[in-house]
């Protein structure tokens, strides 16, 4: 009986250990993806010389930074 009630919990602390991993790889990626849009951003504005358009409200026309959908000379993405 000891067994299988030792072989639950270690499975359970086995299981919260691997979704914290998960959680903290996502996290990781996350930062990542922001920090390469960041950089893109930048070099946008050192290339051009001027911040990203607006698209509507306060969003950017962040899909200037893949592709030059305005012909901005200078600029032919990251």
């Amino acid at each position: 009986m000891f067994g299988l009630d030792a072989r639950i919990a270690l499975s359970v602390i086995s299981g919260a250990s691997l979704y914290s991993a998960i959680q903290e790889s996502k996290t990781t990626k996350n930062l990542a993806n922001f920090t390469e849009l960041s950089k893109a951003w930048e070099q946008y504005l050192l290339d051009i010389g001027v911040t990203l358009p607006k698209d509507s409200g306060d969003l950017l026309k962040a899909k200037n930074l893949v592709s030059n959908i305005d012909n901005k000379s200078g600029w032919s993405g990251p």
